[in-house]
């Protein structure tokens, strides 16, 4: 679990606040529009949330701090020891007057207390925390398949100062990012939305993901694993039926032995059992028999599994 440091007027988080991020890269066509959304702010009523790892992001936190800006700065690596250290990520920006007048606040986002330089893991903690804690999210520019892309996906209360724009991913691409969404939702699952996931999971689906394949079936380990997280409500069997049970591959009926030598249901058969347990609105029972049928091919004593197939 991240450590969060503060260090300075932590009032602000009472406030109403705006979380800004950016794309490493953008295109030129963001500075007017920046510019722009920047003179909308005001000093007694804006509280901007900025981390420092962009050019965009720093050039925010300089023209908050020129404005006087209530401002939260959000490191993804250790609290410096000396505001100074803050400073040198932040060339001809004086934030000492900011802090004086209380409209400064340096938090840390840190998973590891050795980590003296931002990481991937910290970043996305970070804008984890950033999009849970704020009332807006502001996006200056998000490079279409991105980690940042990914973040977002879900995330509502966004607005964007320039519309992403669309890009056709190779099948390469088409796999890295369906493996980035699948990392996203492993590490941040308990601290995601049930609209969020259900988001970043149709958003998977409709990568049109060549099957079956390793990636296709971590989804479906997933989604049996996180079932709870997912939210009560979430239709698993119409899940299912989009993924595509013929997508099942040999590897997915495994067992796995346990330390005790107990062995755990493959991703297969908890399929199954959700299946089973769906409420009657969702219920495919064609879809329940064809996956009772196919467990029976691997594990023909069960006698559960001979009822589901007949039913």
């Amino acid at each position: 679990m991240a450590k969060i440091s503060f260090f300075g007027n932590e009032q602000l988080l009472d406030k109403t606040k705006t979380t800004f991020v950016c794309s490493h890269q953008p295109p030129d066509e963001i500075y007017p529009v920046l510019k722009h959304w920047m003179g909308t702010l005001q000093p007694e009523r804006d509280c901007i949330v900025c981390g420092t790892l962009s050019g965009i992001e720093r050039l925010v936190i300089r023209q908050c701090v020129e404005r006087s800006i209530p401002l939260i700065i959000v490191l993804a690596e250790k609290m410096p020891e000396r505001i100074e250290d803050v400073a040198q990520k932040l060339p001809h920006t004086t934030l000492s007057t900011m802090m004086g007048e209380g409209r400064l606040l340096i938090m840390s986002i840190n998973a590891n207390d050795n980590e003296t330089e931002a990481t991937q893991d910290n970043a996305e903690q970070r804008n984890r925390w950033m999009f849970n804690s704020c009332q807006d999210v502001i996006v200056g520019y998000v490079q279409a398949g991105g980690r940042l892309d990914v973040q977002l996906i879900g995330i509502n209360k966004v607005k964007y100062l320039l519309a992403p724009s669309a890009i056709t991913f190779s099948n390469e691409e088409t796999f890295k990012r369906g493996w980035s969404i699948y990392h996203y939702i492993s590490n941040h699952v308990l601290n995601m939305s049930s609209y969020e996931i259900r988001a970043k999971l149709l958003h998977y689906l409709q990568l049109g993901i060549p099957t079956p394949s390793p990636l296709h079936s971590s989804i479906l380990f997933l989604v049996t694993k996180e079932y709870k997280h997912i939210g009560v409500d979430f239709n698993f069997p119409a899940f299912l039926e989009i993924w595509g049970a013929d997508n099942l591959r040999d590897d997915d009926w495994s067992r796995h032995k346990s330390k005790k030598g107990t062995y755990y249901d493959s991703i297969a058969e908890k399929a199954l059992h959700l299946l089973e347990m769906a409420p009657k609105e969702f219920q495919r029972p064609e879809l329940t028999r064809f996956l009772a049928k196919e467990a029976l091919r691997r594990y023909p004593n069960n006698i559960h599994y001979k009822d589901l197939a007949n039913k």
